[in-house]
């Protein structure tokens, strides 16, 4: 039977949700989460989060069916928490009187006598007077004037907002090609939205095998010189929206990267990111594996020596012109799904 750790409720394009943050405990797929009228408490404890079993479920009231909206996000593909908060948009309410539409001002209309008539013909400047066979509409009634006068309802100092929660995840429902997809949902208060953002980032917390510090090494020549925008436009952003911080060197030289991984403290990483083409993941690869081996007083040259494995991980970047490597890998030469 599924934990609730925290649940409430929110509107996804002006539909009723439940929000569950739940560990599935059960060992089969099932996603079906209880609902219950008295909801979890506001904070979670951290001890109560698996990571590995950490879901966000959104359970629609209607039971209505929206390709659109995700049924359960898993907690490793969550990437990216944010309270947003905006000035509601109301739509305007003009009231137009039909009264105003059908007065209008009379016209005095006087019968001229025959000797009138005939002296009102003579002088030089003659008075037409022309009567209305339809009423019309005023100046001071006019269609522009009603609704140019009409005054906001929401003046600066009572504007009413709304409060939502913003999420980024990993969407991988196609296994080999991923990608970044976001969900906005309000929810009723802006204490809320701040116990949602809180919980949720507790949660991404526990995540302890999420890269947090990378060291990237980007070959400006790699992919006929592509390697650096590539980089630049769909790497960075990804990392900076899972809030993972990246020292970049852009190699000037063969062996560059080898050279720094040998000669520098790489301590401070959770692991080395190569942007180019199977070249620089061999540079990479060698300068890690012949780091390691110096540090354990190993003889590389001994055919018989057990070579120790690295703590360091390496992802790949494909950005060359040639990329086995990342095939291998991911079976898709894709950035984007490297990245992720």
């Amino acid at each position: 039977m599924p934990s609730v750790l925290y649940s409430t409720v929110c509107y996804i394009k002006n539909e009723h949700h439940h929000m569950y943050i739940y560990v599935d405990g059960a060992q089969s797929d099932s996603t079906e989460v209880q609902a219950t009228s008295e909801f979890a408490s506001p904070d979670i404890a951290i001890d109560n989060i698996d990571p590995s079993l950490t879901k966000i479920k959104l359970e629609s009231v209607s039971k209505r069916k929206n390709t659109n909206i995700p049924k359960v996000i898993h907690l490793n593909n969550l990437l990216h928490v944010q309270h947003i908060k905006s000035i509601r948009k109301r739509k305007r309410n003009v009231y137009i009187s039909t009264d105003a539409l059908t007065t209008f001002e009379p016209v005095p209309i006087t019968e001229p006598s025959a000797e009138g008539s005939h002296a009102t013909l003579n002088k030089s400047t003659s008075e037409v007077v022309v009567v209305p066979s339809t009423p019309v509409l005023p100046r001071s009634y006019s269609l522009s004037r009603l609704f140019l006068g009409q005054k906001s309802t929401e003046t600066e100092g009572h504007a009413e907002y709304k409060f939502a929660v913003k999420l980024s995840y990993i969407d991988v429902s196609n296994s080999i090609r991923w990608s970044i997809k976001r969900l906005e949902f309000e929810v009723e208060s802006e204490d809320v939205a701040n116990e949602v953002c809180v919980n949720l980032n507790l949660c991404l917390s526990t995540l302890k095998q999420r890269p947090r510090h990378l060291l990237a090494f980007v070959n400006p020549f790699g992919g006929k010189g592509r390697a650096p925008a590539v980089y630049e436009k769909k790497i960075l952003p990804i990392f900076k929206e899972g809030n993972i911080t990246v020292d970049t060197i852009h190699t000037q030289r063969a062996n560059h990267a080898r050279d720094h991984i040998l000669n520098e403290d790489l301590s401070a990483y959770d692991g080395l990111i190569c942007v180019g083409g199977d070249g620089m993941f061999a540079e990479l690869c060698h300068g890690l594996l012949l780091k390691t081996s110096l540090e354990a007083n190993l003889d590389i040259d001994d055919r018989e020596v057990n070579i120790k494995r690295p703590n360091l991980r390496i992802g790949v970047i494909p950005a060359g012109s040639t990329d086995a490597v990342v095939y291998g890998t991911t079976g898709l030469n894709d950035p984007v799904t490297s990245a992720l």
